[in-house]
């Protein structure tokens, strides 16, 4: 692989909004912006990466602050452009232009950071992505309608982060004329390559067809019911189960307020064990749902969490902090009870996308007291690397369940 530089730009930004150029090969000028930029100093890079644009910016700090949001975006031809792909719920479609917005978000937890624009003959006409997997970024392909210029803009630090002392992103603009499924594989790939993300080894009973109590009983699940399930599921086919929401609750307040003490309603699971034995007897692995950031006001735990979370809603229901070093062991250690007491297969993780600082940071009044992370996404990643480590310790082919839209790079891991 060769990599060839075309232009490096390095500046120290003052406190006002700040734009400068970098000359692309492929796609003309790529502008990087920032406006509130005091103490930080920028650098901006081009380099080719096998007939692909990749763009560098490197933001640094002599002292520990919080970085600056900044924009990066670029104007291509949208004139042969039909849609464009992107990893959310909604279809493809080519938006119009934003003026200045970006309309998809990517986070950890949330998506990937990733999107193309194809042609009626699905040849890819640009793909972007970012190798920043972690934050929260906002980014787009939209066009002008009345011009057929084609808009590519990421947006970074919309919302605060931690302090730190530098940061850098690479941007990838892939405009080859290849099948436009090519162009996404290849930019997920890179993604993953770029930031050194390993996805974990995936136990072949995870592609088996699998059934859902969700989705038949919502949170009124019962032991008897669900056993008789099973068993009518295995005949049809099925080689999994997840119990899901309802079996650790019967009333409360609101959905979550009795969140987080994670025992098993005895009217509805006397005896949990027993009851994964006989799902198991159906032939069918069996999995818990769990929801890991949730704590609520009803439950028993809450005098021992309730000041060890990132916010609190005004119907009495925390997310948990996982920058605490005990939130964390407490959460794994649940998981470890469900698999090594209880002998479920694997776990339904769910909501790991609502680990997301307030608008306020409570650990900043608090000097990050008790906490030995700064950073939320790297927190959630600690949590996450040791939950598959020591879930595996107990059950080598452990399967780990989440959310539709937990799949991107990052979550990929574990």
């Amino acid at each position: 692989m060769v990599f060839l530089m075309t232009l490096v730009l390095a500046v120290t930004l003052s406190a006002e909004s700040v734009k400068r150029v970098v000359r692309s090969e492929g796609v003309g000028d790529i502008t990087v912006s920032c406006s509130e930029s005091a103490g930080w100093s920028l650098s901006a890079s081009v380099m080719q990466e096998c007939g692909r644009e990749v763009v560098t910016v490197g933001l640094v700090s002599e002292a520990e602050a919080v970085p600056p949001s900044f924009d990066v975006f670029f104007y291509t031809s949208g004139a042969d452009v039909l849609q464009v792909w992107t990893p959310f719920d909604e279809r493809c479609q080519l938006w119009p232009f934003a003026w200045g917005n970006a309309r998809y978000l990517s986070a950890l937890a949330y998506r990937a950071p990733v999107c193309a624009a194809f042609n009626n003959r699905d040849r890819n006409r640009c793909a972007v992505a970012a190798s920043d997997a972690f934050h929260e970024l906002k980014y787009a392909l939209t066009v002008d309608e009345r011009t057929c210029r084609m808009e590519g803009r990421f947006k970074f630090f919309t919302t605060k982060e931690s302090p730190r002392k530098g940061y850098e992103v690479k941007i990838l603009i892939d405009r080859r004329d290849v099948f436009w499924g090519d162009a996404v594989r290849d930019a997920a790939d890179w993604v993953s390559r770029t930031a050194g993300l390993k996805p974990a080894d995936v136990p072949e009973a995870a592609f088996d067809p699998l059934y859902s109590s969700w989705y038949a009983f919502w949170q009124d699940v019962h032991a008897p019911v669900i056993e008789e399930e099973a068993r009518l599921a295995a005949d049809l086919g099925m080689k999994t189960a997840i119990l899901d929401d309802g079996w650790q609750k019967t009333e409360s307040r609101t959905f979550y307020s009795a969140t987080g003490d994670w025992q098993p309603v005895a009217s509805r699971f006397p005896n949990m064990k027993a009851h994964v034995a006989e799902v198991h007897k159906a032939g069918l692995k069996y999995m818990l749902w769990l929801s890991v950031p949730y704590i609520g006001d009803e439950s028993q735990i809450w005098a021992r969490f309730k000041d060890k979370c990132l916010n609190i809603t005004p119907d009495g229901v925390g997310r948990l902090d996982p920058r605490f070093p005990e939130v964390r062991e407490y959460l794994i250690s649940t998981y470890e009870r469900a698999v090594g007491e209880w002998g479920f297969d694997g776990l339904k993780l769910d909501f790991i996308d609502e680990f997301r600082l307030p608008p306020v940071d409570p650990a900043i009044a608090q000097n990050y007291a008790g906490r030995d992370y700064k950073s939320l996404p790297e927190a959630v990643d600690r949590l996450m690397k040791d939950v598959n480590r020591r879930l595996k310790a107990i059950r080598p082919d452990i399967l780990l369940e989440f959310r539709q839209q937990h799949m991107g790079p990052a979550i990929r891991q574990y």
